[in-house]
């Protein structure tokens, strides 16, 4: 469980530097809206096998 909530901590903080570098909000918006759920989930199940840091690198590409 804690492992889980630490791999969505770094998702999501990889997913602010990705918007950060777009340009903002709007274009990580643009982005999640693009991206179909099943897409997102399918990273997230990557993110969780291949650990943290790498959860932050996929959370900066999703960004």
């Amino acid at each position: 469980m804690v492992r889980l909530a630490m791999t969505i901590g770094a998702f999501n903080l990889g997913n602010g530097i990705g918007a950060a570098v777009c340009g903002g909000v709007t274009v990580a918006g643009l982005g999640w809206t693009a991206v179909p759920l099943a897409t997102a989930a399918r990273l997230l199940i990557a993110g969780l096998r291949r650990g943290v840091r790498r959860s932050v690198a996929i959370g900066v590409v999703c960004g």
